[in-house]
């Protein structure tokens, strides 16, 4: 039992003993343990359940969509050329004419586009050989189309290693027709051997069949680029395949290729190693891969919100314009010539071609003729702006007039700007001509308030990726932004990219693996070291700072590491320490609560639990009442009794006086045999604790006499009696002891005292004894008696001591008359009046023939009138045993 306390004590009190510390050493391990469970759990969860990689590729789409505009920057050049709803409306249906690829090859490249790059597949003749011829012209005249192949990904588990894909992949060679046999053969020039079986390359991209363009395209193209979209397993598009290995060959995807033509290398010249990077030499362009050899696309925001985006229809438009310029200019030189040729050839051409709107034709044709006949005058030379408008009718037609004038005047300017080897705008001038340009076309973009204007002179060094954006199309897919984005827009993402060397870069497995396990283990240092409320403000910090860190290592440095994960770890093992913190503290205070419920109150022992700094280690000072009870004439009366009658007497006797200290919430020290020792004050401060002492001590007493001495005296058991001292004053409270045996407990010269009290009543036949500093705090509310003044053993100076008659609603009137007359006799007695005092002790003894302290006196009146004390005598009594 008493180790069970001295447990409980130092556990409460964090003594640093060799328990507390093998309690900690075993926590600590149970916490890293929770830590390393935890952390493997939730890694090997996020990294091989799709459920879980899904909620972290959700918070990856969250940085993106949240990520500040000055971190993210946007290549000028690139853009997209869009198959919209607008342009299958003109052709009539889907796919829309090959005719019209070519006339777009062919503005892009008279107005300088550096590339322009497909993301549709010529893998078959069309149904129009004509339109066919066309499309294999135009490739063949210009040098900026890069086109596209796709390939059919070698997926688990259908191939369940790389020999079953080189099979698949012969089985579809042999099958292959000749045309494609052709195709494959001239795609060789823009991929490079691949010998996947050295090293770690097994890991990268495989297809088991290729879908080449037609032979006839692919000779006249710049270049040749897989256009392959890769989801990750939520169906998101946020990589993107640099090659894919086919039959013993890498191919590049449309991005890989744009670069090689932008600095003029070969699919030879690239360096690649998966896992790692892939870089062109010569160049400052290095791209982070995975194992696969794709890239982390950096997203630059939703589609018409970012790069430039140009209907197909108006460069069809901007084709028609120069068609018709051309067939003016083929009209020939004079007046004459060109308005005896008329324009109706012409509007019918662009009709036939659907290059534009008949309406625009009609009123764009009449404008160039126009500028075709001002052209030719000024380059004549003599003539005059007025003289033109003149002649075109303007003379009474102030609209004419206008339209007329505006004309020249942009034919002649523009003539000016001419230079001196032919080229206006760094383009020939000849091809140009007449030098009349319309205003810019006006864009609205879909979703947007925002316009756009479009010149041809804004086509100018761009790189263009050709592809669908018509709403009823098949080529959308989810990605970071929206749930529904062209994939046309994936390329130019991705070659922006790599040509801002803004990547995207994400930790290994193995990275992953200790961030996750490193933030548990974080939280088991800091948090069994803080209280509840500061531990958890710290693992709100700690949280806090690494989402902080996640962010702007994602929006400063491009590295994307592990979000959910690491805080779900964080979270999980605080919770799990906190939960074994409080199952494992709310066992102890079970087994506390049961134990040590029998040496204080109730009432105590909750406050104790809630707040243990009450049992501080060591000693304190405080001012509290000490409390001693003791049984009278217990050594004869255990004589009478077996050591099991005994036992049973005196633990009714023991249990019942406890009560009722804990009832006046007092703090039981200890039992030593048949004493008790209780104390006021400590561990919870108590106001007015010397008026509960002295409660107890009198509930004690009536308690005695009114329940257990009836029942005793009906089961035929002797009745004890006890006595009781009481001091108040200053103490030492705390643990005292060893490292291995410790003890709350009080101690000092006021613990004594009151021990001696206790001893002091049977000298005076007096039942509860206090001190002159307890009856000065009970004094208002309590009936005393003043005894002696004595000095007990041990000590020299006197004390003044009192006996508790009663509460003073307690107290009848012939007590009261007693303790006057007591109080005469004393005072004669302190004056040696010694016969005075006599008869002032028998007045007392006629009124309480059993009182104690008047049979003392009348003894000591009788002692001193034979034997007078000396003259110095100060009417202390000094006590010669305890």
């Amino acid at each position: 039992m008493r180790k069970s306390i001295s447990f409980f004590k130092q556990l409460l009190s964090g003594v640093d003993d060799d328990t507390g510390l093998e309690t900690r050493l075993k926590a600590g391990l149970v916490y890293y343990s929770f830590a390393i469970c935890i952390g493997v759990l939730i890694y090997s969860l996020f990294t091989f359940v799709a459920f879980f990689q899904q909620i972290e590729l959700n918070a990856m789409d969250l940085r993106f969509r949240m990520r500040p505009a000055y971190s993210m920057r946007m290549d000028d050049r690139l853009g997209t050329v869009d198959i919209n709803e607008s342009l299958i409306d003109r052709a009539g249906s889907w796919p829309v004419k090959r005719t019209f690829y070519a006339d777009m090859m062919r503005v892009l490249d008279r107005y300088g586009t550096e590339q322009f790059l497909f993301d549709i597949f010529f893998p078959n003749p069309g149904i129009n050989s004509r339109d066919d011829a066309d499309l294999q012209k135009a490739l063949a005249e210009t040098d900026v189309t890069i086109l596209a192949q796709t390939f059919k990904r070698a997926t688990k588990p259908h191939f369940k290693d790389l020999e079953s894909i080189e099979k698949a992949t012969q089985g579809g060679l042999e099958m292959m027709n000749q045309m494609h046999r052709r195709s494959l053969a001239m795609a060789d020039k823009f991929s490079l051997p691949y010998d996947i079986k050295q090293g770690n390359r097994w890991t990268i991209e495989k297809a088991y069949v290729v879908e080449p363009p037609v032979p006839e395209f692919l000779e006249g193209a710049s270049g040749l680029g897989f256009a392959q979209t890769i989801q990750d397993i939520d169906g998101t598009v946020r990589k993107y395949p640099l090659f894919f290995y086919f039959n013993g060959r890498l191919y590049p995807s449309l991005v890989v290729m744009s670069v090689l033509r932008m600095h003029g290398l070969d699919p030879q010249d690239i360096e690649i190693v998966p896992g790692s990077h892939v870089s062109f030499p010569g160049t400052d362009i290095r791209i982070p891969v995975d194992k696969q050899l794709k890239m982390n696309v950096n997203w630059a925001g939703d589609y018409v919100e970012t790069f430039h985006h140009y209907p197909a229809t108006a460069l069809l438009s901007f084709e028609a314009v120069d068609l018709m310029k051309k067939r003016l200019r083929e009209a020939g030189d004079t007046v004459e010539a060109v308005v005896g040729k008329g324009i109706d050839h012409i509007i019918e051409e662009v009709a036939r071609r659907r290059l534009e709107k008949n309406e625009i034709s009609e009123e764009r044709v009449m404008a160039l003729l126009v500028a075709r006949l001002a052209e030719i005058r000024i380059l004549a030379g003599g003539d005059t702006r007025e003289r033109f408008i003149a002649d075109m009718g303007g003379a009474d037609d102030s609209e004419t007039a206008k339209l007329a004038g505006d004309i020249w005047q942009q034919v002649h300017d523009n003539n000016k700007r001419v230079g001196p080897d032919g080229k206006f705008r760094g383009l020939d001038a000849e091809g140009l001509r007449p030098l009349y340009f319309f205003e810019p076309e006006t864009i609205k973009l879909q979703g947007l308030d925002r316009v756009m204007t479009l010149s041809p002179w804004d086509l100018k060094g761009k790189f263009l990726f050709l592809g669908l954006t018509a709403t009823a199309t098949h080529d959308f897919n989810p990605m970071p932004f929206v749930s529904r984005y062209p994939m046309v827009g994936l390329h130019v993402n991705a070659l922006n990219t790599v040509l801002t060397g803004l990547h995207i870069r994400q930790t290994s497995l193995l990275q992953d693996f200790l961030i996750v396990l490193g933030l548990p283990i974080l939280v088991v240092i800091m948090t069994p070291r803080h209280r509840p409320l500061a531990g958890a403000i710290l693992q709100f910090l700690l949280f806090g700072a690494y989402l902080f860190a996640n962010i702007n290592a994602f929006n400063v440095w491009g590295w994307r590491l592990p979000m959910i994960a690491p805080l779900l770890s964080l979270v999980m093992t605080y919770l799990a320490i906190v939960i074994y913190r409080f199952v494992l503290e709310q066992r102890e205070k079970r087994k506390i609560r049961s134990v040590f419920s029998t040496y204080m109150s109730a009432s105590v022992v909750e406050q104790v639990l809630n707040n243990p700094e009450m049992l501080k280690l060591g000693g304190q000072r405080k001012n509290m009442t000490v409390f001693f009870c003791d049984v009278a004439g217990f050594t004869s009366i255990s004589e009478q009794l077996s050591s099991e009658e005994l036992v049973s007497l005196l633990n009714e006797f023991l249990e019942d006086m406890t009560n009722i200290i804990f009832k006046h919430r007092g703090t039981l020290d200890k039992y030593e045999g048949d004493a008790i020792m209780a104390f006021w004050n400590a561990p919870m401060d108590l106001s007015g604790h010397e008026y509960l002492a002295c409660c107890a001590a009198l509930d004690c007493i009536k308690h005695l006499r009114d329940v257990l001495h009836p029942r005793w005296e009906r089961s035929g058991r002797p009745l004890l009696d006890m006595r009781i001292g009481i001091n108040s004053g200053e103490m030492i409270v705390g643990n005292m002891g060893s490292k291995t045996r410790m003890d709350y407990t009080v101690m000092g010269d006021a613990v004594n005292l009151g021990a001696r009290l206790e001893s002091a009543n049977k000298f005076y036949g007096t039942k509860i004894m206090i001190s002159e500093s307890t009856m000065s705090k009970v004094k208002d509310r309590m009936v005393c008696r003043e005894l002696d003044a004595i000095r007990v053993k041990g000590r020299t100076h006197p004390e003044r001591v009192y006996e508790i008659i009663g509460r003073n609603s307690d107290v009848a009137d012939d007590e009261r008359k007693k303790i006057e007359l007591f109080s005469d006799g004393l005072k004669f007695y302190q004056n040696r009046e010694w016969d005075k005092g006599i008869e002032s002790f028998k007045q007392v003894l006629s009124v309480d023939p059993d009182d104690g302290p008047a049979k003392t006196y009348m003894e000591r009146c009788d002692f001193y009138n034979e034997k007078p004390p000396p003259d110095d005598w100060d009417g202390v009594w000094t006590m010669r045993e305890k």
